[in-house]
């Protein structure tokens, strides 16, 4: 047995274990070091740590640092205490110098040889499903090689090597003529450190263990709550791209020897992010031996130049975090054809609205009417396509590991309080609240003082009333506050009776070309005169039929028959004498539409003395 590679401390096995309290507490530490050189003897010239949820994100190579008012450019991963081959006994001490030189110089070198420290992540491209992380290679998961289980594509697996990062630390630099010296690289003044900002989001993967579960049904068989105990969650940090673009520029770059890491590419010859100290020499004995002495201080004042950097044929590699907590979980069924559908923009409707409401749920959680008092910071989530392909999991989950007990309280009171979709309680009536543009508020200076004042209208995207925090600025270009309602209102309502199914699809771009290749559907275009409606009421309840008496003036028109109901799209809309609606507009945002149109026609007014 190796002990090096098998002991592990008590500390870090009571906490991986779930053995000591972790509420708020970040038990699973990690150090941000910045070790300088004067003197010959080492200098710590930073020292800070944070849980390794936040650092993954706040400490990422790139990411620039601030300590005790001097700015810091994360240039890689460290290791406070390196991990020691064992030597035999009766080695030529020689050899054993040697070894020991081999570690001070190159700090990771052996950390990236024990097994347990390389992961490897498995993701399906198509769909997002994710295999269990083990330490076996791509080319022995036998998974890897099949099509996905839950969307059946083939050859769409993405695998790459994850570590658990061991701490973090800057470039430093040292050169021959001032041996004795090391500070911290300036990156105004150095190509070799660069700040680089983040643009993607961290991707979560949840792995499924039915094992321990409890459930509501929201709607029989197409809407349903679960609260799971002990689940697997795996934090990513994808750096420079989104988790699903090629592999070439996604996770990053690194150096095996020295833990230099980039979201770029690193050069042949590259700083280490530590200094080697004369201490270091003392440590490995180089001192003892003339030949080694004069190999070790030519070497330590020297760049890294190692192309020590693949795992297994692959040179970018993930930051991540494998966790076990409690988890919330929504499963939606929504109709198969639209969980793919894209706008003109190639953005996933379906994926966006499920996103939105994901973001919607966390809010109303840790809104104050629950009086929970849960942070925003104790809590996270993510979604991902059932295995069905029928709809979306929402799911939230604890981020301390070993979870915390608080979701459970809130699936109890969701339970409690849920008593049909007119009554949902105060937690899913707030999800409706914000994604209806309840909460929605801009700024007007369309007052007689000229005062600018924010005034409640719902936005068009998301705004800082409903959606728009720090916890979703990485991903506001992926949500529409529209989209969300429109994807919860379906899921939860009769869609045949009690919502307009088909502006509801026009909205989230199911436009006539696909609605012509469903069978449910029969698509009419006319270019024959028909009436426009005067009072417009195009969204709630069923389509109305237009009746003769409504008639006013006389256009061309398009319609669609759901359930034996027409319901005729009027090409434009005028509102008195400078308010005019494109059929385009009702079709692509029917709810914000409709509210500009009411608040141009009040209720007390008489709609056969408007001029349409």
């Amino acid at each position: 047995m190796n002990l090096a590679e098998d002991s592990e401390k008590l500390l870090e096995y009571l906490s991986r274990s779930h053995f000591l309290p972790s509420f708020n507490l970040p038990v699973d530490a990690v150090p941000f070091i910045a070790r300088g050189m004067q003197n010959g003897e080492e200098k710590i010239i930073a020292r800070m740590s944070d849980g390794l949820e936040k650092a993954l994100v706040g400490y990422a190579p790139g990411k620039e640092l601030t300590y005790k008012k001097q700015d810091f450019i994360v240039g890689g991963i460290y290791l406070e205490y390196m991990p020691r081959r064992e030597i035999p006994a009766g080695t030529d001490p020689l050899a054993a110098a040697k070894i020991r030189m081999d570690e001070v110089l190159n700090r990771t070198k052996y950390w990236f040889t024990i097994p347990k420290n390389i992961l490897y992540f498995h993701m399906c491209k198509n769909c997002k499903h994710t295999l269990p992380c083990t330490e076996e290679a791509p080319s022995e998961v036998p998974d890897v090689n099949k099509e996905c289980n839950v969307c059946k594509a083939e050859d769409k697996w993405l695998s790459l090597p994850m570590i658990r990062p061991p701490g973090f630390a800057p470039l430093i630099r040292q050169r021959e003529e001032k041996p004795n010296f090391a500070e911290v690289d300036d990156p105004n003044f150095s190509s070799d450190t660069n700040k680089f900002h983040f643009k993607t989001r961290w991707p979560t993967s949840l792995i499924t263990n039915e094992s321990q579960q409890r459930k509501l049904s929201l709607v029989d068989g197409r809407v349903e709550l679960f609260y799971h105990q002990k689940i697997q969650i795996l934090d990513v940090n994808a750096g420079m791209n989104q988790i699903e673009e090629e592999e070439g520029l996604m996770g990053f770059a690194f150096c095996k020897d020295c833990g230099h890491m980039s979201p770029n590419r690193i050069k042949n010859e590259h700083l280490r992010p530590y200094a080697i100290t004369y201490e270091d020499g003392r440590f490995a004995g180089v001192f003892q031996h003339e030949n080694l002495k004069e190999q070790f201080n030519n070497k330590r004042v020297r760049k890294c130049s190692s192309t020590n950097k693949e795992i297994n044929g692959i040179d970018r590699l993930l930051l991540g975090r494998l966790f076990t907590t409690n988890v919330l979980s929504l499963k939606v069924k929504w109709d198969k054809k639209w969980v793919d559908i894209q706008d003109s923009s190639g953005r996933i409707i379906g994926r966006r609205g499920a996103m939105t409401l994901c973001q919607a749920l966390l809010q109303s959680i840790c809104d104050a009417d629950t009086g929970l008092a849960i942070s925003p910071n104790d809590l996270g989530g993510d979604i991902r396509q059932t295995e069905d392909q029928e709809g979306f999991e929402i799911f939230i989950y604890e981020k301390v590991d070993g979870g915390a007990g608080l979701l459970v309280d809130i699936f109890e009171q969701i339970e409690r309080d849920w008593k049909g979709i007119e009554d949902r309680g105060v937690i899913l009536n707030k999800v409706k609240q914000i994604l209806s543009g309840q909460t929605c508020v801009r700024k007007s200076n369309a007052f007689k003082d000229s005062i600018s004042r924010k005034i409640s209208h719902p936005c068009e995207h998301i705004c800082s009333g409903c959606l728009q925090d720090f916890s979703t600025q990485h991903i506001a270009g992926e949500l529409n506050r529209e989209s969300g309602f429109q994807f919860m209102e379906l899921s939860l309502n009769p869609l045949e009776t009690s919502f307009n199914h088909h502006h509801a699809a026009n909205h989230l771009n199911y436009l006539a070309e696909e609605i012509k290749s469903n069978s449910d559907f029969d698509v009419l275009y006319n270019t024959v005169e028909a009436p426009i409606i005067k009072k417009f009421t195009i969204l709630e309840g069923e389509p109305e039929l237009i009746e003769p008496e409504d008639i006013k003036a006389q256009v061309a028109w398009h319609a669609v028959d759901i359930n034996s109901k027409l319901l005729r799209i009027i090409p434009e809309l005028t509102v008195g004498e400078n308010s005019s609606f494109t059929a385009m507009e009702v079709i692509q945002d029917p709810i914000t539409t409709k509210k500009r149109i009411e608040a141009i026609i009040q209720p007390e007014d008489d709609y056969d003395d408007i001029d349409i």
